[in-house]
This record gives C-alpha cells, structure tokens and sequence, in this order.
C-alpha cells in the first residue's frame, strides 16, 4: 500500500508529463533482400553516422537486422528518416518489446478500479495498459491486490501517482514461455515445428495430460516431475534469463547467452574451473565418471591433482568470484 502525496506534488507531476513526446528509443533497420547481414560493419558505422551522428549503440541480430539504440528524441527522429544505404532500402520501425516497461503496483486501495480505469487516468504518466493478476480458486476467478502496468517507456519509473497515493513499481518478470505441443521453452504451440505432441505429465505421445497414469518425467531436464513444473532446474534458469533480460532491458538472445556463459559446465572439476581464471587460455579438462567407458582407469597423477566436488551453482559463482578477487590483489601488490 502506498503512502499519501501533497496535491501540489500531484499537479506538478502531471504538468511535467502533459504532453509527452512518444518517440522509439530502440530501432530495428531492415532490408527484404537481407543485405545488411553481409554488409561491412565500417560502412554500416558510415551510413548511420551520416544521417545521426554517433548513437548510443549498434548491434546485429540474429535475423541479419540491425538494432539502433539512440541517445536522443531528435536522433530517433534522424534514424526514422532513413530510407537507403546507399542504393540498398532500408525501412526503420520500432522495436517490438524495448521500447516499453512492464511493472507491478500492489494496493487495497485499488480493489475497485477497473484495467481501463487505469489506463485513462495514468496516461499522463505514460501507461498503456493494464492488467490486473487473478487467481483461480474452485473454478471461480479471484482478482488480487497486484496489477501489471505497461509503460510506453525502456526506463520504468520506481513509483507513480495513483489518484492521491503513491505507488512504488517492481519490475514484472514473466514466467518462461513453454510450448504446450512439444514442451521446450522459448517458443508457443503456433510456433513450434515439432512433428508429434508429447504429454507434459511423462513427455511421451500419443495422449493428454487428463488421462496420463504414467509415472512424471520431464521432458526438458529429464527428472522426475512434469515438464511444467517450477522446481525444474531447466524452468529456473528461464526465469532467470526473463529477469535479466527485463530488468537490463536487453533481447532474449542476449539475456540467455549471459546465463549460459556464468553457468558452471558440467562434469568440469573445480580445480580445474579456477585454473581457466587464472589462464584463461588452458581449457577445462572433463571429469570422468563410472559411466565412462572409454577410458576405464584415469592415471594415478590426474586423480592426486583434480579434486571433484558437489557445490551449489550460487557457492560455485561465489567461490570463483572470490578466488578472482585474491589473484587481483596479488597482482597489484
């Protein structure tokens, strides 16, 4: 619940947003012929500084677009201009998702408002929708006391006005997507090219989840419980990939590689991981398991040098941050 507010705040607030100026921070560049994915990183530089000066940053994506990042309304204005490089078409729209914010405010006091309400009376403070979370308990729908704002922004306010109260904002971070037809995250049922539907109850074809009497299996990590299950390890690190990607305001894309690159390896000793620390260039050696045929009986010397151990990724992370810091300050003594 949020506190009370002066109406003198009040009407400050809205003057200073009366008539804001609704341009793209974020601008993806495209050609049909997709001939910026080949084209030379200095002539892009080239034609892009030719009509807006330096912005804020360029990046490719994996479409072969690129992704402008300007620092200015005005350079927005000078990127949407842009029709050619060279002789080559360019079209300039929007970036679908960067440009906008979702947050969280959480009041009684709002219980009776409804989504449009929202939307009409905080639109001096830049929302665009609204939607308020709901239960549903014994096949009835039970509003909450939380509702999700969409800011027409990339930055989201820490708090707004609502009425006479003041309101903090939490970022919102969506669960991960899951297909309902073959179970992978990261992409929806109209989306999925997987050839067969499998139960996400025991990942096997051939029936639905309602009549399913076989044991729990899922299909993402392959442990024993549904595949839409939230203690899954695999469901945990799409959570994380969507907090990083909202709260650092960056793609998808960006979001999993920086997961995925801090994420331990596996059947990687720990000695061995604080060596590539301390020489990045010496690759990590695989820890060889009961399982492993191949090599049947490791040398007596590798047993006495790599100590395996079971640690938590979070005390894994930990430690190597902490072995980082101690070889930094040897260095600078």
């Amino acid at each position: 619940m949020g506190s009370s507010v002066k109406q003198t705040d009040l009407n400050i607030s809205l003057k200073s947003n009366e008539f804001p100026r609704r341009l793209p921070k974020f601008l993806v560049l495209h050609n049909e012929e997709g001939k910026l994915k080949n084209m030379s990183p200095f002539l892009i530089q080239k034609h892009i500084y030719t009509f807006a000066g330096n912005v804020q940053s360029v990046k490719k994506m994996k479409s072969g677009d690129l992704l402008v990042e300007s620092s200015s309304l005005q350079q927005s204005e000078q990127l949407l201009s842009i029709t050619k490089f060279g002789d080559i078409p360019i079209t300039v729209s929007a970036h679908a998702s960067l440009n906008y914010t979702r947050g969280v405010m959480s009041s009684d006091e709002f219980l009776m408002v409804s989504d449009s309400e929202f939307v009409s009376k905080l639109k001096a403070q830049k929302v665009i929708a609204a939607r308020r979370i709901t239960l549903k308990r014994d096949g009835q729908i039970i509003p909450t006391r939380h509702v999700i704002l969409t800011f027409d922004t990339p930055v989201l306010p820490k708090k707004i006005t609502a009425g006479y109260i003041s309101c903090d904002i939490r970022p919102y971070i969506p669960n991960p997507v899951r297909c309902f037809k073959c179970q992978r995250f990261g992409h929806t049922k109209t989306a999925c090219r997987g050839s067969s539907a499998l139960c996400p109850r025991c990942s096997e074809p051939g029936h639905e989840e309602t009549i399913c009497q076989n044991p729990e299996k899922c299909f993402n990590c392959k442990g024993n419980h549904a595949s839409y299950s939230k203690t899954c390890p695999k469901w945990k690190q799409e959570k994380e990939i969507q907090s990083i990607k909202v709260t650092r305001n960056i793609s998808i894309q960006e979001a999993r590689k920086i997961v995925h690159e801090r994420t331990p390896k596996t059947n990687h000793s720990y000695s061995a991981a604080l060596k590539t620390i301390k020489n990045p260039g010496t690759p990590l050696q695989t820890i060889r398991t009961p399982t492993d045929t191949t090599d049947p009986k490791p040398s007596i010397s590798a047993a006495k040098n790599e100590e395996t151990i079971t640690v938590k990724l979070s005390n894994w992370l930990a430690l190597l941050k902490a072995h980082k810091l101690s070889l930094e300050k040897e260095k600078n003594k």
